[in-house]
């Protein structure tokens, strides 16, 4: 799904990309205040779901997951689990077109993807779910693993941790007019960014969620 205010795509192109069928998963990578508005969200996640069919929200900021739910239950129910699953990523995306994404990664960096089921994994054993979703992004080049067993709180954290960040560094590319990417060729951007790295510390230590 591709909130109108940021691509000019909507729900019908990414159908027709797709041959009009409904696709089985629905991948949520817009940011949190962009879900705010419940009848938007029900707008464009109403015509691209099956019943059952599950939603992956990608690190979309606190409060993603709650602002879905704002979609029938039984959207995020298979096989009797609530299958809202979180993931937290490095990676970020263009849309060219409807239907098709290209993955962006800063060179040297290795790509990655950690997917948060709602429930252990070893509660499901008979549910491949899970191991599907990783495959998917494993085919797109895109390293992707699920945990064994994991529980909210994590998500939470490595959630914070991203906010934690871009608290830091989204002043400094505003002010300086740069892109994410420059601040690590600058040394002085890089110094003033890495003022994030003691509080990310100081909640890893504290356990803030």
């Amino acid at each position: 799904m591709y909130h109108s205010r940021i691509t000019q795509f909507q729900a019908e192109d990414c159908l027709s990309a797709f041959g009009g069928t409904t696709p089985e998963l629905v991948v949520v990578a817009s940011k949190a205040w962009q879900l705010e508005d419940a009848d938007v969200v029900k707008k464009h996640l109403s015509g691209l779901l099956s019943d059952g069919a599950p939603v992956l929200s990608i690190q979309n900021g606190i409060g993603a997951v709650d602002a879905l739910s704002v979609v029938s239950e039984n959207i995020f129910q298979v096989s009797d689990v609530s299958y809202r699953f979180k993931a937290v990523t490095n990676i970020g995306c263009n849309p060219p077109r409807p239907g098709v994404l290209e993955v962006n990664v800063l060179p040297g960096i290795e790509a990655w993807m950690k997917l948060i089921p709602p429930k252990s994994i070893s509660e499901h054993a008979d549910d491949n779910l899970p191991r599907l979703l990783s495959a998917c992004f494993k085919d797109a080049q895109v390293p992707c693993n699920v945990p064994d067993a994991v529980d909210d709180d994590e998500a939470q954290q490595m959630v914070w941790d991203k906010l934690i960040v871009n608290v830091a560094i989204n002043p400094v590319t505003a002010i300086f007019g740069v892109l994410n990417g420059e601040i690590l060729d600058n040394s002085q951007l890089f110094s003033l960014a890495s003022a994030a790295h003691e509080p990310k510390m100081f909640t890893r230590i504290n356990t803030m969620h």
